[in-house]
């Protein structure tokens, strides 16, 4: 076993170490006790400042993004379930043979089979927007022949405002969305500049304390924001992750030891298998990214651990998922 030095691996960790070197710096008075030079300083403590607003920008972005994703998709599906219940309440009126007010020959203004009047296969967003219009036009024409009636629970106005409701939330998720997606590849952009300041301060102090012992420049090095973590042959954890509400295993939840990064990837039953060669106490970060959205679906989860060299162990962990 023996101790290693990590670099930040997350924004979160690269925000908290640029301002610990800046505070290091800065507080540092005499000269000759700085670990970096003038002109390395100077370029870390331009970043400080930006770098922290694009973290806090792309939080806030992504909360709202979040929001509209949320409320897009209860529009949705609220719309969904309008259309459902106008083909059923129509079925039923034809059914029931309540003529002429409900003819089987009508389900044609509705683009339904005339014969079954089954209910339409509607499972992605854009069929669910497109059918509401056949609805709301296909009843103004079934109006126009006398004697007909409207459709009731529900009108073909409610299912249109809905839609339009619908519309709305859809577009905010979008504008949203570029938001979202511009402040994110604002910090990456930074991390691209972030990530070798961090390591020239890194070697820098190192080099500077290089005539102290191991443990004792390791020590010195850590004020300046250097991390380091013990590192041993190699352990097994295993975890079996599933949703708090369901009991359900969780697929494509990651896993992640916050000393160095090492992860891995939940499979369809649920069961993460991590190697690490983390020795020591640290914590297993649990989080899970919509692949079209980019945004976490279940609450962020850290699992405390204390990790024996060359052990292999199992967990069971619940996720709640994000309401």
């Amino acid at each position: 076993m023996y101790e290693s030095r990590v670099l930040a691996f997350s924004d979160l960790k690269r925000d908290t170490t640029l301002a610990k070197i800046k505070d290091k710096y800065t507080n540092t008075t005499i000269l000759a006790e700085r670990a970096i030079s003038v002109d390395l300083f100077g370029l870390v403590d331009a970043q400080v400042g930006p770098y922290h607003t694009a973290r806090m920008l792309k939080n806030s972005k992504a909360a709202v993004y979040y929001h509209c994703v949320v409320e897009s998709r209860l529009a949705v599906e609220n719309l969904h379930q309008l259309e459902s219940q106008f083909v059923q309440v129509f079925n039923f009126g034809v059914k029931r043979k309540i003529n002429p007010l409900f003819l089987a020959s009508d389900r044609a203004y509705y683009g339904l089979p005339i014969c079954t009047g089954n209910q339409p296969k509607l499972t992605t967003e854009d069929e669910i927007m497109n059918f509401a219009p056949v609805l709301v036009e296909g009843d103004a024409a079934r109006m126009a022949v006398v004697g007909a009636v409207a459709m009731v629970f529900p009108t073909a106005a409610e299912i249109d405002l809905a839609r339009a409701d619908a519309r709305i939330k859809i577009n905010a998720e979008s504008v949203a969305k570029d938001a979202f997606g511009t402040a994110s590849r604002a910090l990456a952009a930074l991390n691209l500049i972030v990530d070798p300041l961090i390591k020239q301060c890194a070697d820098a102090a190192e080099a500077f304390f290089s005539a102290l012992t191991d443990s004792a420049k390791r020590e010195a090095c850590t004020d300046w924001g250097n991390v380091y973590i013990s590192v041993g042959s190699g352990s097994v954890l295993k975890f079996t992750v599933l949703d708090f509400t369901t009991h359900e295993p969780v697929d494509l939840m990651e896993g992640q030891v916050n000393q160095n990064g090492d992860s891995a990837l939940s499979d369809a039953t649920g069961v993460l298998i991590l190697n690490t060669t983390v020795v020591g106490t640290a914590a297993v970060n649990f989080s899970k990214i919509d692949s079209s959205t980019g945004l976490e679906t279940y609450e962020p989860y850290a699992f405390d651990i204390t990790i024996v060299d060359k052990s292999n162990v199992q967990y069971t962990v619940y996720v709640k998922k994000l309401a």
